[in-house]
């Protein structure tokens, strides 16, 4: 009946958490959190302003920043990534982060979900996906740290990268490290 649907559609949406995180770089993200399932995505939105494609067309690289030092002696065995795709995640990073955070500790309020329970994905399309590249990729590097900071053990899981239709991110040394680092 109509009134079951309804009902059940509302009961669906209370499991649903979700933020939305837009920057002055235009990075567009949904931070979504799927309670039942215990199933955190972060969806970055592909390109569809000409601020973006303007940024897209810009094939300048930038250096990697890592936790390692960095300096002109050993800066050639680092890759090089699209400086305008670092510029969305630098800016916003943090902020994506924290938003994972605050959806799954507002639908666990008492008792949070653990590391073996939680699933974490990342989507993206076109420019989202390299968004997702980049995001996946510090990401991976920082997990251990952000989520002792952030007081969110929970936090510190895979994640499965899923992105089409990406431009290339980085160079051939980046690509490297960055499969390296997702294995």
């Amino acid at each position: 009946t109509r009134d079951d649907y309804l009902e059940k559609q509302v009961k669906r949406n209370d499991d649903l958490s979700f933020v939305y995180i837009t920057t002055d770089h235009d990075m567009n993200c949904f931070v979504v959190y799927h309670k039942p399932s215990k199933t955190l995505m972060v969806t970055f939105r592909g390109t569809s302003s000409i601020k973006s494609s303007i940024e897209d067309i810009k094939a300048i690289t930038s250096d990697v920043i890592t936790p390692t030092n960095i300096d002109e002696s050993n800066k050639k065995s680092y890759g090089n990534m699209h400086k305008g795709f670092l510029g969305q995640q630098i800016g916003s990073f943090h902020r994506i982060v924290y938003a994972m955070k605050m959806v799954i500790d507002n639908a666990h309020p008492n008792t949070k979900p653990s590391k073996d329970k939680l699933k974490l994905f990342v989507f993206g399309h076109s420019l989202g996906g390299a968004n997702t590249t980049v995001f996946s990729y510090f990401y991976q590097y920082w997990k251990v740290q952000m989520s002792k900071v952030l007081q969110a053990p929970y936090l510190n899981v895979p994640l499965y990268v899923v992105s089409w239709g990406q431009p290339r991110v980085g160079t051939k040394i980046f690509a490297r490290d960055y499969y390296k680092l997702m294995d």
